[in-house]
């Protein structure tokens, strides 16, 4: 069983104002509660006084994206809430804030608990997975700077007051005296944050002209210094140039050799991606998905209904975590005036497919039911060829929109997977995307 838990005092608030707060929220008073951070909370089905209500929330917890539907189980007004995370698929993930009015103000303990009991502790090291000691960090962070927030939201400023506060409080109690002083201590923050966001602004600006001021000179050493490199770079899926990290069976050769022909010969740089599989897998060898092999009839494959969607959700996050470095590298050859003739994936893979992916609910039921004494690498082949289905793999799906969010276009193109096992050589054709390739704005290249 893992538990994250913090502790926080906020004076000025009282429990039953959270309490109702939260469970009545709208999209719209969660954004203001804090702007950036909190996306989205609101009801999808009401139970009897609250007990069965299914909220779904949309908010970062440091620079994790947390996306969750969670049903209600027990409630005692003003002190205590429990959220079960999952609605058709129930994990054993709760979610607990208990609240106890004192001082003037709210002592508050929010804790997530995930894990099974008995024979199901065995998968707690894929909970650990999620639930990491950076989460937890940014979590116990998240609570202490969140709680604040909604009491300056329910009872600081004038803005909150009135017709533009939460519209599940606007029929509270009237303040009293104290809390009135509460509020204008609250105003009187807010004007030291004002004059600390500006401040920031004026430094903001000076480091942007500085770095334009680094840009500029950088342009003019490039020019001075142009060397005979080409300007044009492919970034290719990792086995693409190195094979060993395939899943075991999936191997043909060293590298695809056709598609590292074409870049010698038209002396077009290679940017070799991080293999995603290896690192959320468990190495080369992909330990974690070994694992799967055979396990049909344990208690393990009985739990897949709940094992698949938190092994998918934490391969989404090892994913988007790379494809953001990876994205961001891109960004980096455009802006140093480079072109980038595209992003070659692997059709066939579930991870670094383009327009052929697998399935992976049937992939995970049929590894799970293979004869582990009798497996050979046809017959895993086989599976593959049986679970492919149209669609992009996890890594490609995330690469695709870290580079929307910078508005990048760059052009994907496919090795296919299965036409190499069967003996067939890449059609992969690196210049076909012509004009679509995406090109930098930096110094212009020797030569065009």
């Amino acid at each position: 069983m893992i538990a994250i838990e913090s502790e926080v005092f906020v004076e000025g608030i009282a429990g039953e104002e959270i309490f109702d707060f939260l469970l009545d929220p709208t999209d719209e008073d969660y954004q203001r509660w804090w702007p950036g951070t909190h996306l989205c909370l609101h009801a999808l089905e009401r139970g009897e006084n609250h007990i069965g209500d299914v909220f779904f929330m949309d908010e970062y917890i440091g620079e994790r994206r947390v996306r969750m539907t969670g049903v209600v189980e027990e409630v005692e007004r003003g002190r205590r809430i429990v959220w079960r995370v999952g609605r058709r698929v129930s994990l054993p993930v709760r979610l607990t804030l208990e609240m106890k009015d004192r001082d003037g103000g709210v002592a508050l303990r929010h804790t997530i608990r995930a894990g099974f009991d008995g024979v199901g502790r065995i998968l707690d090291p894929l909970f650990r997975l999620y639930f990491s000691p950076q989460f937890a960090a940014d979590m116990d962070e998240h609570a202490r700077t969140e709680f604040p927030k909604l009491r300056d939201l329910l009872s600081g400023s004038p803005e909150a007051r009135g017709a533009s506060r939460p519209a599940s409080i606007q029929n509270g109690r009237k303040k009293s005296g104290r809390q009135q002083e509460k509020g204008q201590a609250s105003t009187s923050r807010r004007s030291s944050d004002f004059l600390r966001r500006e401040s920031h602004k004026v430094r903001l600006n000076a480091c942007r002209k500085s770095k334009s001021m680094n840009t500029e000179k950088a342009q003019r050493l490039t020019r001075r210094l142009e060397d005979g490199r080409g300007k044009r770079v492919v970034f290719l899926s990792h086995c693409i140039l190195n094979e060993n990290t395939r899943y075991p069976g999936g191997a043909c050769r060293g590298c695809v050799k056709e598609i590292v022909e074409q870049c010698l010969d038209a002396e077009v740089g290679m940017v070799q991606m991080p293999c995603p599989e290896q690192r959320a897998w468990g190495g080369v060898t992909k330990r974690l998905l070994l694992a799967l092999y055979g396990m049909k009839g344990t208690p393990m494959f009985r739990l897949r209904r709940i094992l698949l969607p938190l092994i998918v959700a934490y391969t989404r996050l090892v994913y988007r975590r790379m494809a953001r470095r990876t994205a961001k590298e891109i960004a980096d050859y455009l802006d140093s005036g480079y072109t980038v003739i595209g992003v070659v994936g692997i059709d066939g893979s579930p991870s670094c497919g383009v327009g052929k992916t697998l399935d992976l609910e049937r992939s995970f039921d049929s590894l799970a039911s293979v004869d582990t004494a009798s497996i050979t690498a046809e017959k895993m082949n086989a599976i593959v060829r049986r679970n492919l289905i149209v669609g992009s793999g996890l890594f490609t799906d995330a690469l695709e929109e870290e580079l929307r969010k910078r508005r990048i276009k760059v052009p994907f193109l496919a090795h296919d997977l299965i036409g190499e096992l069967e003996g067939e050589k890449s059609s992969v054709d690196l210049f076909a995307a012509g004009d679509h390739s995406a090109t930098g704005t930096g110094p212009p290249s020797r030569g065009g």
